[in-house]
């Protein structure tokens, strides 16, 4: 048990800090899930924000997603424009 609270203490700055590098790209992978579920061009916005900070701070996960970002949003932007199927 004492090596579980000496793990999560050691775990507790990144966690607790929103702006961190790693807190800012799980952000991104979040408000990019939400983004596409709810249609949501405001939420797709910010996650590429937060994906943009933890880039620049030089976070390898946002660096590599970088990468391939044009494409991804472009097509998240037409599906988000094309909103959800309708069921017949």
């Amino acid at each position: 048990m004492r090596s579980l609270s000496r793990a999560a203490c050691a775990d507790a700055p990144a966690a607790a800090d929103p702006n961190s590098p790693d807190a800012l790209y799980q952000n991104f992978v979040t408000l990019q899930s939400e983004a596409m579920k709810n249609y949501s061009a405001n939420m797709l916005a910010m996650a590429e924000q937060a994906l943009q900070q933890s880039a620049a701070a030089g976070f390898g996960p946002a660096v590599e997603a970088m990468k391939d970002w044009p494409s991804i949003r472009s097509v998240a932007d037409m599906l988000i424009a094309r909103g959800p199927e309708q069921k017949s």
